[in-house]
């Protein structure tokens, strides 16, 4: 997995019990979740939670976020409680499904709690440190250049 690219392909399970661990006559529940969010997902997940008005107005609901966090990286899921009990097929993984995943449920907790750490951002390295990329804020850097290569 790049750094420095996310790869659309890139997906990762999340079990509802390890099968290994756990003596079950049934498969464990298993959702795909993306490893971490790109830029575009990202911004989209965000602008999900605004809406312009016919006034022009900018009106913020922030469930609205939650709900396209949850639909752009739940990306599949398996197991017996995703099986429709009226058809016996899988249910489809739809932002309309994914709408209606009850928050409440342990799995599903730990599910949105996975996506949410996954998608902090890194903390910035000191700009003063060695490991530093150079920028700061403030337009300075973390260069050191030494004053023999700057006399005349």
């Amino acid at each position: 997995m790049s750094r420095f690219f996310v790869e659309a392909s890139e997906r990762e399970p999340i079990y509802e019990f390890d099968p290994n661990e756990v003596i079950s006559d049934q498969p464990p529940n298993v959702i795909w979740i993306r490893p971490r969010m790109s830029i575009g997902v990202r911004s989209k997940a965000q602008s999900a939670a605004y809406n312009l008005t016919k006034g022009g107005e900018i009106e913020a609901d922030f469930s609205k976020n939650m709900m396209a966090v949850a639909q752009f990286n739940i990306l599949d899921w398996d197991g017996p409680e995703f099986i429709d009990e009226k058809t016996g097929k899988k249910r489809p993984c739809t932002p309309e499904n994914i709408a209606r995943l009850p928050g409440g449920d342990p799995f599903i907790a730990r599910v949105l709690d996975e996506i949410g750490k996954r998608n902090v951002p890194a903390k910035s390295p000191d700009p003063k440190s060695r490991d530093s990329s150079g920028s700061t804020i403030d337009g300075n850097t973390s260069l050191v250049i030494p004053e023999s290569a700057t006399a005349a």
